[in-house]
């Protein structure tokens, strides 16, 4: 189904059942073997955490371990976001599907969050859709091609593997180069807040069919990040742990030159977040990009958590549904307790009655 540098990812069947599973079949090496007793722990953790058992994170259903290979058991679920963006031609997604998709990443980054955890590798390839061929091919006539529609949008958080708790040792280069904080690359301490940073990149990968950091480089993403959000705060930029800035009288310059051939590349392909909006006059895609605006903030003190963004207007829709059945959970509620009462007041009466007539 699938392989990377930990090992390999099998459709397997139950012999006893006939269910068909995800078996995550990891090397056997020292490392990807601790990672993936590491990964096994924070599964576990989430099981146990996840009372109401509605979840956008991926459910471990066994794991043991054969021969030196460690096994994780998994349902099997669609293709990655960045798989099927991918077979479409890296076409942006539907308005909607993004929405959906961005509500469900930050109610599960939220959990993981509330349970002191960090992913620490939010990309496009680690959220999958929950079901399979979930997609209708349609011709887009005015572009002259079939495109993929999805018909639910549903997904699931995979891969725990890098996932660390708020009390376990914090490695000083984490997350896939293209979705990396600043203060991940600044090698400053981080916190939960770089998973934020990570799926703004990732819902701007969805709107657009482009990635928006493209490089590997530290200076060359600093830069691309400076067209994009602005230059970072003298606050913040002298507390950078690495020599990728000049003190310039009271400023920090960054140590790139735009006349160069990659720092003509970022001044060509790099321009302010705001300049992407497909639809400037439609308030739902200004919500979404001043969602991202707040998302991408240099200081992570002052970058907003999932439970944050959640509130922004975007999801006010969301919003308005989950206070609609809360009041009607509450009414609910209100109309058992006034039923117990009635029923205790009629049980009283047929007591009284009881009493009072012996004979009955």
């Amino acid at each position: 189904m699938g392989e990377g540098t930990f090992g390999k990812v099998l459709e397997c069947r139950d012999v006893n059942t006939s269910k068909k599973y995800a078996v995550k079949v990891i090397r056997n090496i020292k490392r990807y073997r601790e990672a993936a007793k590491l990964e096994i722990n924070c599964l576990e953790k989430m099981e146990v955490l996840n009372k109401s058992k509605k979840s956008y994170i991926v459910n471990m259903i066994d794991s043991f371990d054969m021969n030196g290979h460690i096994c994780l058991v998994f349902p099997i679920l669609g293709e990655s976001t960045y798989d099927f963006q991918r077979a479409n031609d890296f076409l942006p997604y539907q308005f909607n599907d993004i929405k959906n998709m961005a509500y469900q990443m930050l109610k599960a980054i939220e959990f993981m969050h509330e349970a002191k955890c960090t992913h620490t590798d939010m990309k496009p390839e680690n959220v999958l859709f929950r079901y399979k061929h979930n997609y209708d091919t349609v011709f887009n006539g005015r572009k002259r091609r079939n495109e993929k529609r999805l018909n639910n949008s549903e997904i699931v958080l995979i891969d725990l593997g890098s996932a660390v708790f708020e009390w376990e040792h914090h490695s000083k280069v984490v997350s896939t180069r293209h979705y990396r904080a600043p203060e991940v690359i600044y090698g400053l301490p981080w916190n939960h807040k770089i998973d934020i940073w990570s799926i703004a990149c990732i819902l701007f990968e969805y709107y657009t069919g482009k990635t928006m950091f493209q490089t590997h480089d530290n200076c060359e993403h600093l830069a691309m990040i400076e067209k994009t959000i602005g230059s970072p705060p003298n606050s913040f930029t002298k507390k950078c742990k690495h020599p990728l800035y000049t003190r310039v009288g009271t400023n920090y310059v960054l140590n790139w030159d735009e006349n160069t051939e990659d720092g003509i590349y970022v001044k060509t392909n790099c321009k302010p977040l705001e300049k992407y909006c497909v639809r400037i006059t439609s308030p739902d895609h200004i919500n979404f990009f001043n969602l991202l605006q707040s998302m991408l903030v240099y200081d992570p003190a002052k970058r907003p958590d999932a439970t944050d963004c959640l509130r922004h207007p975007f999801f006010n829709e969301f919003n308005t549904i989950s206070r609609r059945f809360s009041q009607q959970s509450i009414q609910m509620r209100q109309r058992i307790r006034q039923g117990s009462t009635r029923t205790l007041s009629s049980s009283s009466s047929l007591i009284s009655s009881f009493n009072s007539n012996p004979s009955c």
